[in-house]
């Protein structure tokens, strides 16, 4: 019996799903054609960005536009326009650090885009990351489909819009493009097209630190295609995945004539070390207890964050049957990597990046508690939009 028949056989009765291993595609039949979810994912992806939309309207201190120059969205435009500094001391136009810490994935899809308008990056910006969101949505009812059931795929869509991490769909964030790419790659891995996956896994590792979940991940796909299928293409995913990182690393070191250019950034402007999670507990117990401060919110998201990856992981574990290994391991890759580093924790965005928690929810949740859930989250939503935009000490 192969994965994707016992995959199959632990499914209950009345939650077929095409097969995880996309043997349901082989006659192209079901490529060829739209889904029919299409239309209603992308009008719940909608009503989540005018939820968002109406929450910034909504915030009389905010001017328009304001929200590209907050955080890290002015590091991005800077890139996208100007490019890199020469050296870890310059800062340009408008950075208040060196955008040496940022990596390039995002910021040139906004320039390659910009270029198309007239080079309004701040436009270029959002458009790119509205689109992407939207792509997000559709590929990950498709792997939710494909693992668990039809069913799971429609609540994981609402779970997953409503959720205050996407708030940076709707920001200059290079979450968007990052998780676009993963998403592809775990697509493509399910229909082992290994090369596709070996892409698209570098491209998200072009674009975010933490994506290198996603090569561990890709290795163990190919580990076990090799010994349960003797499936030795599958070697090509993992050998092409880190190439996005490792190409970044090597232009800073032509660039600058520094190897270690980004993370000297990352230290001297952001102080970010590897603590394995020591420091957060002190930062919460800190900042949640009275009087509170500016800091509050951050600290209350840092817990919904938790909360909610908590939720995923008990989701995931209940359905480890079901869910492939792949799946599992980039999960715990982003989990570890934003608990193990200073200033990091559970924050909404980066729970978003490990959007297989969101497959975990939609299996378990049931009617009542998934409409109760959905509830929240919107507020949840709003809550942090308005924080984001008009809070200057507040951050997704």
């Amino acid at each position: 019996m192969g994965p994707a028949t016992r995959s199959a056989a632990v499914r209950p009765p009345g939650r077929q799903a095409p097969s995880w291993t996309g043997e349901d595609e082989a006659d192209g039949s079901r490529a060829s054609r739209l889904p029919p979810w299409l239309l209603q994912t992308l009008l719940i992806y909608l009503g989540s960005r005018l939820l968002v939309a109406g929450a910034a309207l909504g915030v009389a201190a905010v001017r328009p536009w304001r929200s590209m120059h907050i955080w890290d969205g002015v590091y991005y435009l800077s890139i996208a326009g100007h490019g890199y500094p020469t050296d870890l001391a310059t800062r340009m136009r408008g950075t208040p650090a060196s955008s040496l810490g940022f990596f390039p994935g995002y910021p040139l899809l906004i320039r390659a885009t910009g270029l198309l308008l007239g080079s309004h990056w701040g436009w270029a910006a959002y458009l790119v990351n509205v689109v992407l969101g939207a792509v997000v949505v559709c590929m990950l009812r498709e792997l939710v489909i494909r693992v668990v059931s039809v069913d799971a795929g429609a609540k994981a869509v609402w779970l997953y819009c409503l959720f205050p991490g996407t708030v940076c769909f709707s920001l200059p964030s290079s979450e968007p493009l990052a998780i676009s790419a993963a998403l592809g790659a775990m697509l493509a891995v399910s229909s082992r097209r290994w090369v596709t996956a070996g892409l698209a896994a570098a491209a998200a590792t072009m674009t975010r630190p933490n994506m290198l979940a996603l090569v561990v991940a890709l290795c163990v796909a190919a580990v076990l295609a090799v010994v349960r299928e003797r499936d030795w293409r599958a070697l090509t995913a993992p050998a092409l995945a880190p190439f996005g990182i490792l190409g970044f690393f090597a232009y800073l070191w032509v660039h600058t004539g520094d190897l270690q250019a980004w993370q000297h950034a990352e230290r001297r402007y952001w102080h970010q070390n590897l603590d394995w999670g020591v420091g957060l507990p002190h930062y919460l117990v800190r900042y949640l207890q009275p009087p509170w401060g500016p800091e509050f919110p951050n600290a209350f998201f840092l817990v919904i964050g938790g909360l909610v990856a908590l939720a995923g992981v008990i989701g995931l574990a209940q359905q480890r049957h079901v869910v492939p290994v792949p799946l599992l391991v980039f999960t715990a890759g982003v989990l570890v990597l934003c608990l193990a580093y200073s200033n990091f924790g559970p924050r909404v965005r980066f729970v978003a990046t490990a959007f297989p928690l969101f497959m975990g929810l939609a299996a378990r949740l049931p009617r009542r508690s998934f409409q109760v859930w959905c509830a929240i989250s919107s507020v949840l939503l709003v809550t942090e939009t308005v924080l984001v935009l008009a809070a200057p000490h507040s951050y997704p």
